[in-house]
């Protein structure tokens, strides 16, 4: 292919036009010529099927009144002049846009007829834009430049001044009018920054006087009619995200981010002189202002960054009213509107009034994060309260944060730690397809659990070599096993627990040894021993035949006066025997 040259004439109109054509008159192998050019969307077409089915005021659906296999008869000539290749609304992809373009040279030069134009990048990566916004758009046509039939692909939103382009909404027209107000600044002095009165002007949605858009039209008219805008998007101040040099980040237009970055909140590689050596040349000293930090790649996701300052704003009545003086924080404005227009008004980032602190991205500062790092001190970071048994851990780290966190199964959930090298370590909770809960410490074999499940029964389960330790560790001296006050006999290994009594006045445990006591009761009345045998005898007959007992209960109904028997802590005779230490 011969040299390319750029036609250059881009400079010498305002709204923005330039064609690359090869020397040999054709740039592509299939005989199209292709040019750079900018427009201005209409409507954003999110689902083209969804789109087609929209009826209008009359009733008709887009389907009807645009597609090239429904139109009516007569109705070519009035499709014709609203959209230029109206023909590609039946095979548009999703998120194509139909938008204004120059079909000329110079600000005048937009006509009331729009294109389609279908997305630049494929759909695995769907880039974000507006009806209102001025986007770049690929143009290939069939013959040399302007003329012939065209085919057009839009790109992505124009960038502009960092006191206009906005994540949420950019209205590029401001961009006119900031060196204005930084003329007046200069201007004046002791002024500090741009005047409220100049802030006001390039914050407004007001047209300019040289506008570009078709006279019929403007931003206002545009977002009033389109809707995408009304249905789908949502204006509202969004914080600025500051990246590294060799980040990747993808954001979304409402405060939500993917930043592919390295260590974020763990600075102490700052003073470990040996990890800012790894990878660098052993021969030569590390260069002081190299702050190099390998091995600590991170993935951070993020919504609702800047928590604490977008809560100071919505609690506001005014949000306009916070917009600082003195750079503490990032603040709201109102963008103004025509006439006819205020119920579009809304909030916006004061992108004039700048603060260092916008981007205040601690830990614990957005709504909610996921976040991934291969070198983290993750329990310092998020501000856990270090403990005696839960000291700060540090290294590759997975961490979830919000106010309500949820995770959810079809059939089973678990929560392991497997360790590899110790054979011995294994820690699980699983949530069976049943609901049933088991906490395991240790191997099956070896272990301890704790089963919940679903018919109401608990069930305590320690190792084989395990005792069942309440209110106290294998360290206390004084402790209960099993609930019973129990001395410790750490050289010989045994715990003794004292005797229990029951409501009858008997002891259990008195020789204690748990596994080979039995029921000692004080002498009994005959009565007693009448009761007593006649429900174990109902006990034993209950038993044999299955028929299930409530637990703790005789099924022998006699009064107090009559047993003779002690009253339950709640104060209610029955022919419960209560067991109490």
């Amino acid at each position: 292919m011969g040299e390319l040259y750029k036609d250059t004439r881009e400079f010498d109109y305002k709204f923005g036009y330039a064609e690359t054509v090869s020397a040999e008159d054709v740039d592509s192998l299939d005989g199209t010529y292709h040019s750079h050019i900018k427009g201005i969307i209409k409507e954003v077409i999110s689902n083209p099927i969804k789109w087609g089915e929209l009826k209008d005021e009359e009733g008709i659906t887009n389907k009807e009144k645009y597609t090239y296999l429904f139109q009516k008869p007569n109705e070519e000539n009035r499709i014709d002049s609203e959209i230029n290749n109206y023909d590609l609304i039946d095979v548009m992809p999703p998120n194509s846009v139909i938008c204004y373009i120059p079909e000329g040279k110079g600000p005048r030069s937009m006509s009331g007829r729009t294109i389609v134009a279908f997305p630049f990048f494929p759909s695995h990566i769907s880039i974000p834009a507006k009806p209102g916004e001025h986007i770049w758009l690929l143009k290939e046509s069939v013959n040399k430049l302007s003329t012939g039939y065209s085919f057009y692909y839009w790109m992505c939103k124009v960038t502009t001044y960092r006191q206009v382009d906005d994540i949420n909404y950019t209205f590029l027209p401001q961009h006119e009018r900031v060196f204005e107000g930084i003329k007046n600044q200069k201007a004046t002095p002791g002024l500090q920054r741009i005047s409220s009165a100049d802030a006001a002007i390039i914050t407004s949605y007001q047209e300019n006087t040289n506008k570009e858009l078709p006279l019929e039209a403007s931003n206002s008219s545009i977002i009033a009619s389109s809707t995408s805008y009304r249905q789908e998007f949502t204006m509202e101040p969004v914080p600025r995200k500051f990246k590294n040099c060799g980040d990747l980040l993808l954001q979304g237009s409402n405060n939500s981010h993917l930043h592919l970055t390295t260590e974020k909140f763990n600075k102490s590689y700052l003073d470990d002189t040996s990890k800012q050596n790894l990878f660098t040349n052993p021969a030569i000293p590390n260069n002081v202002g190299n702050f190099n930090n390998p091995v600590a790649g991170a993935m951070d996701i993020a919504v609702g960054r800047d928590k604490k300052r977008i809560k100071e704003l919505v609690a506001l009545s005014q949000a306009g009213t916070k917009s600082p003086t003195g750079g503490d924080n990032f603040g709201a404005v109102l963008g103004s509107r025509p006439d006819g227009f205020q119920s579009f008004e809304g909030y916006t980032l004061d992108k004039i009034n700048e603060s260092c602190n916008e981007d205040d991205d601690t830990p614990r500062n957005a709504f909610s994060r996921l976040y991934m790092t291969m070198d983290g001190d993750v329990d310092k970071d998020f501000e856990i309260k270090e403990d005696l048994d839960f000291a700060y851990q540090k290294g590759a780290s997975l961490v979830g944060y919000s106010d309500h966190i949820r995770m959810f199964s079809e059939k089973t959930l678990r929560l392991a730690n497997v360790n590899s090298v110790a054979e011995e370590t294994f820690g699980m909770i699983e949530i069976d397809n049943s609901g049933q809960i088991t906490l395991q410490a240790g191997k099956s074999d070896t272990g301890a659990k704790i089963i919940l499940r679903p018919n109401g029964n608990i069930i305590l389960k320690p190792g084989p070599k395990g005792l069942l330790h309440l209110g106290g560790d294998e360290s206390d001296t004084t402790l209960s096993v099993c609930g019973v006050p129990t001395s410790i006999d750490a050289e010989n290994g045994t715990a003794t627990p004292e005797p229990i009594k029951s409501s009858l006045g008997g002891e259990l445990f008195r020789g204690g040894n748990p596994d080979s006591e039995t029921l000692n009761f004080p002498a009994l009345s005959e009565a007693d021993v009448g009761l007593l045998s006649a429900g174990i005898g109902a006990l034993a007959a209950n038993a044999a035949s299955g028929t299930p007992i409530p637990p703790g209960t005789f099924p022998v109904s006699v009064t107090d006066q009559a047993a003779g028997l002690e009253l339950a802590p709640d104060g209610t005779a029955s022919s419960k025997v209560v067991i109490k230490a």
